[in-house]
């Protein structure tokens, strides 16, 4: 099975690097354009910025795995979640934290691969361990 590693760093980190505002900008208003929708060399240009981004994020995390670039981060689960193999999967646990883009996606492939959908107990924000021995004991997972 592949690693997936998601990280969301667009909504909980403000204010960002005053580096990050300058250089946003400026791919703004030197480039505007898409990087994969036409051959000018502006579009060229974002596209190798791109693949640099790329190759950066590889190299930080050490890794040979695809990284792909979305554009929100709704996005990017829903395209993690829809995109699992849900063939021998009978139940998907979750917290009672999660995100509604989380949730609304999971609720319709339960609904649609008939799978159950279980959220785990928590006694505030602490994990319910013995409650959750119960759910797997009665789906043989233990």
């Amino acid at each position: 099975m592949k690693n997936t590693f998601y990280f969301d760093n667009a909504s909980t980190s403000y204010p960002k690097f005053e580096r990050f505002y300058r250089e946003t900008m400026a791919l703004y208003e030197n480039y505007g354009v898409n990087f994969s929708r036409n051959s000018s060399s502006k579009s060229k240009d974002a596209k190798s910025i791109k693949e640099n981004l790329i190759k950066n994020i590889m190299n930080i995390f050490a890794t040979k795995n695809e990284v792909i670039l979305n554009s929100s981060a709704t996005f990017s689960l829903n395209e993690i979640i829809l995109g699992l193999d849900y063939t021998n999967i009978k139940t998907v646990y979750i917290s009672p934290f999660e995100h509604n883009s989380v949730y609304r996606v999971l609720k319709k492939i339960t609904k649609e691969k008939k799978i159950d959908l279980k959220i785990l107990k928590f006694s505030g924000f602490n994990l319910d361990f013995e409650n959750m021995k119960l759910q797997f004991m009665s789906k043989n997972l233990i």
